[in-house]
């Protein structure tokens, strides 16, 4: 049985906007909000009703109202289908990074697959407080990658490390969240005593990112060579593919959008290699098919007799 929602006035009118495809800023105008305020009430509302983000609210929303099974969906709040021969990148613009990697995320950002396999090599167990921190700072990666901020950990600015302030402030830009990035980002910038040092990379990649949503093209170039740079630590260069795929989306570019989510499942693909070549099988164990533990070729053979007389070739007598 379906957990019920109470859903008010406010809520009811954003869930009809969104199913009706329009963006966050024609829904704050109708709405009567500021862009800002509206965020918020969105999601808020996408935690209600426990959902990700807006396709899913929409969703949603279709499911309880039963107009999909209408068949009265409207065509604007419908994904878009794919494409002919459509490759990760197109698949990733229609979804979100995250839906695109599936598993092969484990072989991205910080505390991966990578660093847990090179911790297992070294032996002994992890220092106190490790894994609350990778869990916290695999939750902030996520979270990029679905371009959501409502799945992301509560903010601990006393707490965070390096890694995740950065990652913050990123989120916050690539979700539109001005002030929250603009408090990040003060942060990194005017660094207090007991803050963490941000390396001055690290720093260049949030504020190019900072201009090239606003529109600057030197500030899209600059990432681009955090990206490629082979100098530059391998989170970095990820995180700086991350930042570029949402920034050509927010500058409705798709074709540099695809290829910046390519590039993403591009380094995916070398570090499964790499852990490939160090004898390593990241994503599976065994290839076998499981059977059932206390199923045997007779029972087995038993059982299609009852049914009626089938028969399996790899069934032995």
């Amino acid at each position: 049985m379906k957990k019920q929602v109470e859903l008010d006035a406010r809520d009811q009118r954003m869930l009809e906007l969104l199913s009706g495809g329009v963006d966050n800023k024609v829904i704050a105008k109708k709405m009567g909000y500021t862009e800002g305020t509206m965020r918020v009430y969105l999601h808020d509302l996408y935690r209600k009703i426990g959902v990700r983000n807006k396709t899913a609210a929409v969703v949603w929303h279709f499911d309880r109202t039963g107009v999909r099974k209408a068949g009265a969906m409207p065509p604007a709040a419908l994904p878009a289908g794919p494409t002919t021969e459509e490759c990760f990148g197109d698949y990733a613009q229609r979804a979100n990074l995250h839906s695109a990697l599936g598993a092969m995320n484990m072989f991205l950002g910080p505390f991966g697959r990578l660093w847990q396999v090179a911790a297992r090599l070294k032996g002994g167990g992890t220092e106190d407080g490790t894994e609350a921190r990778r869990r916290a700072t695999r939750a902030l990666w996520e979270a990029l990658l679905y371009g959501d901020s409502t799945s992301a950990p509560p903010s601990k600015p006393e707490l965070e490390s390096p890694t995740e302030i950065v990652l913050r402030a990123v989120l916050a830009l690539v979700t539109g969240q001005k002030r929250t990035a603009d408090a990040v980002i003060t942060r990194m910038v005017r660094r207090g005593k007991d803050q963490p040092r941000i390396p001055e990379s690290e720093r260049t990649l949030v504020l190019a990112l900072r201009d090239a949503i606003a529109g600057e093209d030197d500030a899209l170039a600059c990432l681009r060579h955090l990206a490629t740079e082979k100098s530059s630590p391998t989170l970095l260069r990820q995180v700086a593919v991350v930042a570029l795929f949402h920034a050509y989306r927010a500058r409705k570019d798709p074709d540099r959008a695809r290829d910046a989510a390519n590039a993403l499942c591009a380094m995916a693909e070398d570090t499964r290699q790499h852990l490939q070549a160090m004898g390593e099988r990241p994503l599976y164990r065994s290839a076998d098919v499981p059977m059932p533990l206390r199923t045997t070729p007779r029972s087995l053979a038993s059982y299609l007799k009852k049914l009626g007389g089938a028969r399996l070739a790899t069934v032995e007598e």
